[in-house]
């Protein structure tokens, strides 16, 4: 799950731009990445492993939209 020019995962913390390790594993992940490269990346994970792509949604950041609107507001 690397990309053409750079990796996303690693073992190592010496082959990435922006390392962060993950606490569940020993591998670092690219920290430094637009909203729209990690959506790439989700989809070709997906993919790979043959899970529809349409059954996942990704949520960047909270959205409190209906709960305001139920809520009338903070």
């Amino acid at each position: 799950m690397n990309g053409r020019k750079k990796r996303y995962f690693s073992l190592t913390e010496n082959n990435i731009r922006k390392p962060r390790k993950l606490e569940c594993a020993n591998i670092y992940i690219e920290s430094n990445l637009s909203a729209n490269s990690i959506k790439q990346i989700i989809i070709k994970m997906l993919k790979k492993y043959n899970i529809k792509v349409t059954d996942y949604i990704v949520y960047f950041r909270a959205d409190y939209t209906e709960l305001n609107k139920n809520n009338g507001g903070l």
